[in-house]
């Protein structure tokens, strides 16, 4: 406030740059529960929900459904295998550089895209979090422009107005 005041009546005297810091502080005593109520009468609330989240979410419960079907399944052919029994024809993944069962296709495929969507999510909640982050600071700081515009500015700039009337009276009755 002693800043703003400071640089409101540069070039003023002593007394009329007192009168403009006393204007500033004149309303110091509110702008503590004003800037309170602007702050917490504040609607930070996200406006809409996420879409994203849903579908992440299902996202990752298949990688994980895939990867448990692939292990399982090399599991029950590894028990088959310790207790004697012909395990069944392995299935195999030919379309890659080299043939993989497709027991540990799945397996990979579950891991690898777990982690994959968790990127991916990790991201897309950044981004939004930064989004929700920049829109909070703007309501925030547009409340406390409003309550220093009321409670300071306002009043610095009356008697602001009351100089300038001043010293054109003054300019008038001088000749």
């Amino acid at each position: 406030m002693r800043r703003f005041a400071d640089s409101a009546s540069e070039g003023g005297s002593d007394p009329w740059r007192a009168a403009v810091r006393a204007a500033a502080r004149s309303r110091e005593d509110e702008l503590d529960g004003a800037l309170d109520q602007a702050v917490a009468g504040a609607d930070l609330r996200s406006r809409s929900t996420s879409w994203w989240w849903p579908v992440l979410d299902v996202l990752q419960w298949l990688a994980l459904l895939t990867w448990v079907v692939g292990l399982g399944w090399l599991a029950l052919n590894a028990a088959l295998a310790f207790l004697g029994l012909p395990p069944p024809p392995m299935p195999m993944v030919r379309e890659l550089w080299i043939p993989i069962p497709l027991p540990t296709a799945l397996v990979v495929l579950g891991i690898a895209a777990g982690i994959l969507i968790g990127i991916a999510g990790g991201l897309t909640a950044a981004l939004a979090s930064s989004w929700h982050r920049r829109r909070a600071r703007r309501v925030l700081m547009e409340r406390v422009r409003e309550v220093a515009q009321r409670e300071v500015v306002d009043e610095v700039e009356s008697e602001l107005a009351r100089a300038t009337g001043t010293a054109r009276d003054l300019a008038l009755a001088h000749g």
